[in-house]
């Protein structure tokens, strides 16, 4: 494999040209040409991450995007922090922290560049307790960079997740760390090129700085425009933003811009680079809700209504599913409050209030341009001394303005109830709520809620803005449409050319585009340049056929509006989109793009199938599309207490994932609007709902709106329901409608599954598994990291539960499971914006148990059996052994397993007790390992692969997975016969394992295995040394070899690193004539490669700590030219590589954290450094040593009794002959007979108090001994004294008695 350098330097180059921080998948497979990992490698590495041993059972969450574990289950043996001499109070700082070193290697007491932050800590005295970490580099915020330790209430780890940027990233912002104001500049430049990006023009705003405490800076602004402005105060904070493998001094910045003439508005984060202006991230703070929505009248304890009509969801089986346009609105109630359900009291309002601006919230009509509280707009006022008195006028329209205040104080009311609803769940001032005061109890105050009603911005639809903590979250409430319209009076799609068509029956209206229109012309299909073609969801590729024309577009795989954008981009003048599902029905088409300025509707499955038809007989088809002015009739949202629960769900997952910035992605933003639903959902379910006819054991149908749609079947493709009858939505589901409402319905109906298991569980109330799960659902927003895919969000909701109560959590996973989210399940990539890419699982660990793990002992040493040469490898005629671990995850202790070892390969091999396993019995969620099985490998050829596969005999009702595994078996090794002087190894066979001895010089047995052996395909191999993320410091030697004096010695090889800058660090070096180890440069050789490319910092916990080293990233061929200054000596060589205690810097172009090295050679050398591999039976076996066990013919004698002892050898030797030496080792001396015999005797001798004796044999089978011990008790016997005779009468009394105290003493007397 001789190749040029600089050759394959330009190929390397190529391929690594397009390389960011992380590395996808296809990344593995496009690294450098030179060397990459092919697929099945890639695979592998993956499946490492993946499927390891965890205490719960579950399987990590690994990203190959990122290249990083972004959930992780504690592990099985996972060790526990020493809290004995910690005070209570810090006993959570203390075992997270020693979590956090040991997951990330980073602690919130660890010096260094790049810190870690103990933000806030989730403790209800309850449940999980979970500390969330922020990076932070010389104090400024490393942004989207957090990790989270979820523990029980033993302190002990239950799962971790997020990440960090590694201490590589850090050290390159060491300028800015010198001088940080410079590095980061002026904050306004920022929030001006923010600004810039969003449509406004820079030079027509004025920014001034207001005084500032904390890390955000607010500005006022002064707008000179006539058209796009600056709304509200921006605020700008510093952060560093990992990018491109290095930390960029940059500002988050959150902005509102408008029309001026507009009540209209945006609500953006960016954060922009404060060298460069460029763009790095960008988020849009508003979550619609375009297709349902929710509202409120209350119980005498403030608990809100569904709506003016009163608690309606569910409704009962059958109802009409428009009863909500024409059902009674019932009277309010006059309620007596201070503060809804929370242990601190707090009041909503201040004594002296007289409006409704609140701690909280702050509730009112935003019906005046500009967006927010201006001139114009209104509060809602008391009516009298501490009363809001506004009753809700039916025969008014919805938009009076005695109509709008009572909203407004229902709208206040609802939302203060849900945070006091929260607050005991987590949802606190340290978590990030919002509130003007924090009371000194954590936070960022300053952010009460505003909550607008009929916010004139837009219709049907309903939004809410979440900043990070400090500024106020926004939710829009608007006015929804109820305006009742005939088809093919009042709208209507005709085929006019086709009268068999006519005029179509099902219809959806869209939420977008022009309300008003009247359009004929001849549809064409669109299409794409992607599967499925007809789309939409990419440019068309027949714009000319389009241009004029109604395009007819396939639903399905992207939104409405990008399809319909697509249309008009292409020239076309109306979009008719077909249904892809339910035969004859439609939905309203949501969504919100400005630009779009043609008409669209929805037509059904069957008539759109009906068109195609004719389309693809090539026949011409025109239709008319229209729409009239209606009369408008409208219904408020602010009082659909299910929509505006949603949406405040919207608040609380922004603010506990990522503090505004978590749920970014498609995916995550899906589950967003599950979450929304599900709050809905919450807020909306009573105990008494199983009493309604049709939802026995809560069964039936719940809308997700309360007031402004259908109460029966809401707004979404289905109601929810447990009944898959009624809502059949499955995990594979979100690829069919990846639009974040549809997906995010489909993760909503799981989280409602899992709350009705509760409730149905009798071990709950219906307010217990209420107040459950919202435990669970805060704890588990928290535990979520960055941008969660689908089943990192499952898992932080089973990680709270797991934490509380087992049962619970197998009753929630149980919920996932059956709609195709169980264990094994896996989720489209984490940036995916069509979802593909879903893996259904319908398994849970309930009734099954699964092999955690194996142990192979191929240097098993059995009475008569086992090796024959002790080599960790298993070759023709050796004799090994098995065991398996399982862990039980099931609802019940487990009983009488059993399982057969069986041999996929083809190999002839023979078990012990026919190949039979059987296990211990297994409680709940324990694990056992079974007795090895001893087996025999009867033959094989060299360096085959053993496979051998566990099968589980599983009795009925019971399930358990096939387990494989394999190894390496029949290789051994001959020297390779030295010809010339030069020796090149392309390290392609097995001959790896003999030539290179790995030496742990730190680390203990977490550092065993660092280096070892590696593929690049099936047939290349190379060894490669892992980038630890702990201390270690590990060499791998080489035999020593003598340099001769052929001309210079030289070692080159090719090799690639991958290791932490500054922190970790591989070096070469040399041992002389066997003296100490030292670096290759201090015994006078040059580099004729790149070298060593940097320095280890002094504050690494590296052994590389000052020295010159190999760290960063590079690759291409190096050689180490020691002249002739070695010849005539023995020389030893070894590569060796240290890692301190950080986190590993991530994969490049597939390349994990490490060392990797091929083809090396040696030159000017006489003696052979490689191996050849042959069988590995070749040689004769090594001599084993007999097994020898003693005993004594009875453990305990007395004095003066025969003793036997005897030895029992028994010789894997056949042939062996044994001699014997007895020897006493301890006691009072015995005469020993037989002492050269297996068997010998003595008489116990006399002994002055019980005693052990100990004995010792020693057995020689002609090459070495054995020595076994072996210990007999010997018994004293008391001298027995005769009785004196009887005292004389008369005799004085006093001596009598003596006698007698001291009769005892005489009896006990000791022999001599």
């Amino acid at each position: 494999m001789n190749f040029n350098k600089t050759v394959i330097a330009t190929v390397i180059g190529t391929a690594l040209a397009g390389v960011t921080l992380s590395a996808s998948s296809g990344d593995f497979k496009t690294a450098p040409n030179y060397k990459s990992f092919d697929n099945a490698q890639v695979i592998k590495k993956q499946n490492q991450q993946t499927n390891v041993a965890t205490a719960s059972g579950m399987s990590n969450q690994y990203d190959a995007q990122l290249g990083k574990t972004t959930f992780r289950w504690a592990g099985k043996n996972q060790s526990v922090p020493s809290l004995g001499a910690v005070s209570l109070e810090n006993k959570v700082s203390h075992a997270a922290d020693y979590y956090l070193g040991q997951l990330t290697g980073f602690s919130s007491s660890k010096g260094g560049v790049a810190q870690s932050v103990l933000v806030n800590t989730h403790d209800l005295g309850r449940g999980s307790i979970i500390a969330k970490y922020k990076q932070e580099v010389s104090g400024v915020e490393v942004f989207n960079r957090e990790f989270n330790i979820m523990m029980d209430r033993k302190f002990n780890l239950v799962a971790s997740s997020g990440y960090f940027a590694s201490q590589r990233a850090a050290t390159t912002v060491t300028s800015a760390i010198k001088d940080i104001e410079g590095a980061f500049g002026d904050a306004s430049e920022s929030i001006s090129a923010a600004f810039s990006a969003m449509g406004g023009d820079k030079g027509s705003v004025t920014l001034s700085a207001q005084p500032s405490s904390g890390k955000y800076e607010k500005f006022t602004v002064t707008n000179m425009a006539t058209d796009k402005i600056l709304v509200g105060e921006p605020r700008a904070k510093k952060v560093f933003f990992e990018h491109k493998n290095k930390l960029v001094a940059a500002h988050y910045v959150e902005i509102e811009t408008g029309a001026s003439d507009s009540r209209e508005s945006e609500y953006f984060s960016y954060v922009i680079s404060a060298k460069t202006g460029e763009i790095l991230f960008k988020k849009n703070l508003t979550s619609h809700a375009a297709d349902f929505n929710y509202r409120i009248y209350a119980d005498e304890d403030g608990k809100p209504w569904d709506s003016p009509h009163g608690n309606v969801m569910p409704a009962p089986e059958g109802s009409d599913v428009d009863a909500y346009l024409t059902a009674p609105y019932l009277d309010a109630p006059m309620v007596t409050l201070t503060h809804g359900p929370i242990s601190t009291m707090d009041p909503w309002l201040a004594d002296d209030a007289t409006s409704t601006m609140g701690n909280n919230v702050t509730a009112y009509v935003d019906a005046i341009a500009p967006q927010g509280l201006t001139n114009g707009d209104y509060l809602a006022e008391t009516t009298s001394s501490n009363t809001f008195d506004y009753k809700y006028d039916d025969s008014e329209a919805e938009y009076s303005v005695n109509n709008r205040k009572a909203a407004i104080v229902n709208l206040f009311l609802m939302n203060n109830y849900l945070h006091d609803d929260y607050y005991d769940h987590g949802f606190d001032e340290a978590s990030g709520n919002a509130q003007a005061l924090n009371y000194d109890r954590g936070g960022v105050e300053g952010d009460a809620l505003n909550v607008e009603v009929q916010d004139n911005s837009g219709f049907n639809n309903a939004n809410m803005s979440t900043p990070a903590d400090g500024g106020s979250p926004r939710m829009q409430m608007y006015l929804w449409e109820t305006t009742q319209a005939v088809n093919g009076v009042d709208f209507g799609v005709t085929a006019t050319s086709h009268a068999s068509i006519g005029m179509l029956e099902d219809l959806g209206f869209a939420g977008f585009g022009p309300d008003v229109f009247e359009v004929s012309g001849d549809l064409i299909r669109l299409v794409d340049a992607t599967d499925p073609i007809n789309d939409g969801c990419e440019a068309a590729t027949n714009g000319a056929d389009l241009a004029g024309k109604i395009a007819i577009i396939d639903r399905g795989a992207c939104n409405f509006t990008q399809k319909v954008k697509n249309a008009q981009d292409a020239g076309s003048i109306a979009v008719i989109i077909a249904n892809n599902k339910d035969g004859d029905a439609t939905i309203t088409m949501g969504g919100s793009d400005d630009t779009i300025t043609i008409p669209s509707m929805m037509v059904s499955q069957n008539e759109g199938a009906a068109i195609y038809a004719l389309l693809d007989a090539d026949e011409t088809v025109t239709v008319n599309i229209f729409k009239n002015d209606l009369s408008r009739v409208f219904k408020d949202s602010s009082w659909d207490n299910a929509i505006v629960a949603h949406e405040w769900g919207h608040y609380i997952s922004n603010r506990l994932v990522g503090n505004g910035s978590g749920l970014s992605s498609n995916q995550a933003r899906s589950m967003g609007e599950g979450f929304g639903d599900f709050h809905a959902l919450l807020f909306g379910s009573e105990e008494a709902d199983n009493l309604v006819t049709g939802n026995e054991n809560y069964a039936g149908s719940y809308g997700d709106t309360t007031y402004v749609a259908s109460f029966v079947n809401g707004i979404r493709q289905f109601p929810y329901s447990t009944n898959m009858d009624i809502n059949p939505s499955t995990f594979a589901y979100v690829e069919t409608n990846p639009q974040v409402h549809g997906s995010g319905s489909v993760y909503g109906v799981m989280l409602w599954d899992a709350f009705i298991g509760l409730v149905n569980d009798e071990r709950h109330t219906f307010d217990e598994a209420k107040d459950l799960m919202k435990d669970y659902l805060v704890a588990g927003y928290k535990m979520m990291p960055m941008a969660p895919t689908f089943t990192e969000g499952r898992d932080a909701l089973l990680a709270a539960a797991y934490a509380n109560d087992e049962d619970d959590y197998k009753v929630i996973l149980g919920a996932f499971a059956r709609r195709g989210m169980g264990l094994g399940a896996k989720s489209p990539s984490r940036f995916s914006t069509d979802h593909a890419g879903v893996v259904e699982s319908y398994k849970t660990d309930l009734a099954t148990y699964t092999v955690a793990e194996h142990e192979l002992d191929t240097n098993y040493e059995g009475m008569t059996v086992g090796y024959c040469s002790s080599d960790n490898i298993l070759d023709k005629g050796e004799t090994g052994t098995v065991s398996f671990t399982i862990q039980n995850g099931g609802n019940q202790a487990l009983t009488g397993l059993t399982g057969e070892i069986v041999v996929e390969s083809d190999h002839d091999v023979t078990f012990a007790n026919e190949g039979m396993v059987t296990f211990d019995d297994v409680a709940l969620f324990g694990s056992t390992t079974s007795s090895p099985i001893e087996f025999t490998l009867n033959e094989a050829a060299t360096g085959d692969e053993l496979v051998l596969k566990f099968v589980p005999e599983l009795v009925e009702g019971m399930e358990a997975d096939e387990y494989m595994l394999s190894t390496t078996v029949n290789v051994d090794f001959e020297t390779r016969e030295l010809v010339g002087s030069t020796q090149y190894e392309d390290l392609n066979t097995l001959s790896r394992l003999n030539d290179f001895t790995e030496t742990v010089i730190a680390g203990g047995d977490m550092a065993k295995g660092t280096f070892g052996l590696d593929q690049w395909n099936a047939t290349d191999g190379l060894i490669s040394g892992t980038g630890n993320s702990f201390t270690s410091d590990v060499g791998y030697e080489t035999r020593p070899t003598s340099v001769g004096f052929d001309g210079e010695f030289t070692v080159s090889f090719w090799h690639l690193y991958n290791l932490e800058e500054g922190y970790d660090g591989a070096v070469v070096e040399v041992s002389v004539n066997g003296g100490d180890w030292v670096d290759v440069t201090d015994m006078g050789a040059t580099f004729t490669g790149d070298g060593y490319t940097d320095t280890g910092l002094d504050n690494t916990e590296a052994a590389i700590a000052g020295r010159e080293t190999f760290s960063g990233f590079n690759y291409g061929w190096e050689t180490i030219n020691f002249g002739e200054s070695l010849n005539g000596n023995q020389v030893q060589f070894r590569f060796r590589i240290a890692t301190d205690s950080a986190v590993v810097p991530d994969p490049v172009s597939g390349f994990a954290s490490g060392w990797y090295i091929d083809d090396i050679t040696f030159t000017n050398t006489q003696t052979s450094l490689f191996s050849d591999v042959v069988a590995g039976d070749t040689f004769a076996c090594d001599n084993r040593l007999p097994s020898v066990t003693t005993s004594a013919s009875a453990e305990s004698v007395n004095e003066g009794e025969a003793v036997t002892l005897t030895s029992v050898t028994v010789d894997p030797n056949a042939n062996d002959t044994h001699t014997y030496a007895w020897t006493q080792t301890s006691g009072t001396t015995a005469t020993l007979t037989g002492a050269d015999t297996s068997e010998v005797s003595f008489t116990a001798p006399d002994v002055s108090g019980d005693e052990t004796l100990e004995f010792s044999v020693t057995v020689n089978d002609g090459t070495g001994d054995v020595v076994s011990t072996v210990s007999v008790q010997v018994k004293d016997i008391p001298e027995v004294v005769p009785p004196k005779e009887p005292l004389a009468k008369g005799s004085g009394g006093s001596t009598g008695l003596l006698t007698l105290l001291l009769l005892p003493l005489a009896l006990l007397r000791r022999r001599k």
